[in-house]
């Protein structure tokens, strides 16, 4: 099974937020204590993607009880995309803050746990560089616009993922809101976001989970297959992974489980008796997940509750994990 505990690492060390999300000592024994605590099968690097704007030159604050966010995007339109200044991956002091914790993520848990690195898309890496209208005024009305801003976020997306492969992570999950019907149009999902995806992962040297960022993707789910190097995806809480399995074929992962976001609402009884329902229901699935979906676990969540996921994947398996 897996929950997305990068944000609960914090809670369970103690440490300030901003300190959490700067430094890789920080992070990496928030996840060591995760690993302790709750014995995830996967471990994630930071689930911060407004990095991915702070390093072309947009703003982030930091907060008590959320991951950082952009307040100010480093540019507002398509006529600024020329003077966007491409980050190196080798150097960046904020993609080194994820290197250098995915390697010590790798060092201490890939013998008993995956890695999973987090990058955004092409597609979706404007949206914290532009800022959501702005780039989404420039995919409705901007066609070379789109084709100038890929001409930046496309290479920059293969050196870093490919930087994080390189690093040890087992695979890749990818936010891809620009390929989901609570964002965009069917016709903006095939004929600008999925092009787009299919040839910067054509570049990628490893495998890459798609996530469904927050909403239902069903209506688009057949566009998240067949994409190069895809092995899998992440499905909303709501969506029905009986129907996912039919559309992605028998091949692909299927990560499906209680929403991460949701989870203090729940007792624990009740989170046990919803993933219950959910491996039962996927009995004899060999490629299934257990999984939190949407955004990460918040801090308030009370640990029992993420102890009933595991406890529920034992019942299933007779004890035996």
């Amino acid at each position: 099974f897996s929950a997305t505990l990068s944000l609960y690492g914090a809670a369970l060390t103690g440490c300030p937020l901003q300190r959490y999300y700067t430094d890789p000592n920080a992070y990496s024994a928030g996840q060591d204590a995760i690993a302790q605590a709750f014995a995830s099968d996967i471990i994630f690097t930071p689930f911060s993607v407004p990095i991915e704007g702070e390093v072309y030159g947009s703003r982030v604050a930091f907060f008590e009880d959320q991951p950082p966010n952009i307040v100010r995007p480093a540019i507002s339109s398509s006529k600024e995309i020329a003077s966007l200044q491409t980050p190196d991956v080798e150097s960046h002091p904020r993609l080194m803050y994820i290197r250098d914790t995915l390697r010590m993520l790798v060092s201490a848990h890939r013998s008993q746990r995956a890695i999973a690195g987090i990058a955004l898309s092409p597609m979706d890496s404007p949206l914290m560089i532009m800022g959501i209208e702005g780039w989404m005024e420039t995919v409705l009305f901007d066609p070379q616009g789109v084709r100038s801003m890929l001409d930046v976020t496309g290479p920059f997306f293969v050196r870093w993922v490919n930087s994080l492969l390189s690093d040890g992570a087992d695979f890749i999950v990818l936010p891809v809101g620009m390929l989901s019907p609570s964002v965009v149009t069917r016709q903006i999902a095939e004929d600008v976001t999925r092009p787009a995806l299919a040839e910067a992962l054509a570049e990628v040297n490893g495998p890459v989970v798609l996530h469904h960022t927050g909403g239902s993707c069903m209506r688009h789910l057949d566009l998240f297959a067949g994409l190069p190097n895809v092995i899998g995806v992440v499905i909303d809480s709501r969506d029905d992974p009986g129907e996912a399995r039919e559309i992605l074929g028998p091949d692909m992962v299927l990560f499906a489980g209680p929403s991460g976001p949701d989870m203090p609402e729940y007792t624990a009884e009740q989170i046990t008796a919803d993933c219950a329902e959910r491996l039962v229901e996927r009995h004899g699935d060999p490629r299934f997940v257990l999984a939190t979906t949407a955004a990460d676990v918040p801090l308030a969540t009370r640990a029992e509750n993420i102890h009933a996921m595991r406890r529920a994947v034992q019942a299933q398996a007779g004890g035996k994990c």
